[in-house]
């Protein structure tokens, strides 16, 4: 999948001169997380609806389904089922170098006493990881290795398709080069939580983000499908 800080031209405002890093965060179901990194996007960087790169997707795995697909769980293609392959749900988000501090601060306030926002779900899905460039050995990693210290947690580098991390407190680091991120469906960007409705301005970003190609309609079937007209309502 491409990455966000490379492919998508737009003009930003406080990181116009910055060197962005595509970096990748995963904690529960990605609808809250996403909305938490467009607010981060907005509060630290001054981004506005249309420089905003935020987006929901699937992390963590090496196999994908035919064709480099991954998507939602469904009976209509299952060998490209996220679960089944290994994947865990992920936002990846174009950090500027200089201010990953803020976002690696953002990150772990989703976790409460090292516990993520929604611990009803569970499952490998769900399970806690961190994406960035080089992995473990990252030169951004002291910055998150301070903000989990914080939060009572602890990183651990991943190899992929690892169980939940629920009762470990633990999060994954996973090199974006050797486990890249996948854009999940069009249907499940910028959508309500199921315990929080976000509103219309912020729903409205998934046909923004279309027009301006910051995402893309998959071949999954809930791009093409009844339902996902109806969860993209």
């Amino acid at each position: 999948a491409a990455g966000l800080a490379q492919e998508r031209g737009r003009a930003s405002l406080a990181d116009s001169a910055a060197s962005e890093v595509d970096v990748y965060f995963g904690g529960g179901c990605f609808w809250h997380m996403q909305h938490a990194f467009v607010q981060a996007e907005r509060k630290y960087l001054g981004r506005t609806d249309n420089q905003l790169t935020s987006v929901a997707g699937y992390a963590g795995a090496r196999q994908t389904g035919p064709n480099g697909r991954v998507c939602y769980h469904n009976a209509l293609a299952r060998d490209s089922d996220y679960g089944r392959l290994g994947f865990a749900e992920a936002v990846q988000v174009a950090v500027p170098e200089g201010q990953m501090v803020q976002f690696a601060d953002s990150f772990f306030e989703r976790f409460h006493g090292g516990v993520r926002h929604d611990p009803q779900d569970t499952g490998g899905e769900y399970r806690s990881v961190l994406g960035l460039p080089g992995g473990i050995t990252s030169r951004f990693i002291a910055d998150f290795k301070v903000a989990a210290e914080r939060a009572g947690m602890k990183l651990e580098a991943g190899t992929g398709g690892e169980g939940d991390t629920l009762a470990a407190k633990t999060v994954l680091v996973y090199d974006t080069a050797a486990l890249p991120f996948h854009q999940a469906e069009a249907a499940h960007q910028f959508h309500d939580d199921m315990s929080a409705a976000y509103g219309q301005p912020y729903n409205a970003l998934r046909q923004l983000a279309l027009k301006d190609g910051l995402i893309h309609e998959t071949t999954c079937p809930l791009d093409s499908s009844l339902l996902g007209s109806l969860l993209s309502i």
